[in-house]
């Protein structure tokens, strides 16, 4: 047999077999997940299906549902439209698997409360509401390589205190070494100038310079003074680093 016929006879097995796989009931693949990925019940098939509770590492992240695009199985990666929905939480965008366990976001927004319950990571002191923007975000084995995209945070506040914190824009334009995003404030008591970058532990470092506007609140321009002495322009330097 000319060697040509063969190839596409294995081609067009490893066609089918993909389709085949794709379209099995989700429920059965359930048991061949990542360990640490879950879903409290699942419906539909791998080529569009939704599963409910979905979790990772035990931390429930809401109800995703997804189609993918069938182009992508013959490249041997995921390519898919997604959703994922938790109360007030919503985000919706396109999410792509290559074989290298590389990991990209494209055209991705998200609507979603500044609370511990949605993002473990913030201050318990802390509450508000962010749209996010995302044109594309590459991750890898726990690292950011490319980021760009933006966001707003609206009307942040310590719930505990009572003190209101103003606006904030970050804006990531593309960059493929070190991320680098630049921090503003949007209206509100303080004003707020810097830069967020995104280093290689993985972990983010935070440099900005913060001034209480003649409205902020007496306990807000107090909780500034722990900063150290401001400069000429009555400005303090903030630095805050942490890592993923």
């Amino acid at each position: 047999m000319h060697r040509g016929r063969i190839w596409l006879i294995v081609l067009a097995v490893i066609v089918f077999a993909t389709i085949v796989v794709a379209r099995l009931p989700l429920r059965w693949l359930l048991p061949a997940l990542p360990t640490g990925l879950a879903c409290a019940s699942a419906a539909g098939s791998l080529w569009h299906g939704a599963c409910d509770g979905f979790s990772v590492d035990g931390q429930t992240l809401g109800d995703l549902r997804w189609q993918l695009r069938p182009a992508s199985l013959l490249r041997a990666r995921l390519d898919s439209d997604f959703q994922l929905v938790r109360e007030r939480m919503r985000i919706m965008g396109r999410l792509q698997l290559s074989p290298g366990g590389a990991l990209t976001l494209l055209d991705t927004q998200a609507l979603l409360p500044l609370e511990r319950a949605y993002l473990p990571a913030l201050p318990a002191d802390l509450g508000g509401q962010a749209d996010v923007l995302l044109r594309e975000l590459q991750w890898r084995d726990g690292k950011v390589l490319v980021l760009q995209g933006e966001a707003d945070a609206h009307d942040l506040r310590q719930p505990q205190s009572g003190a209101a914190l103003g606006n904030y824009h970050v804006d990531f334009p593309e960059t493929r070494a070190e991320p680098r995003g630049t921090l503003r404030d949007d209206g509100g008591p303080l004003e707020v100038n810097g830069e967020i970058v995104l280093t290689g532990e993985p972990g983010f470092t935070v440099n900005a310079l913060v001034r209480a506007r003649a409205d902020a609140a007496p306990q807000l321009q107090e909780q500034l003074r722990y900063l150290g002495l401001p400069d000429a322009a009555g400005r303090y330097s903030l630095s805050i680093a942490g890592t993923f």
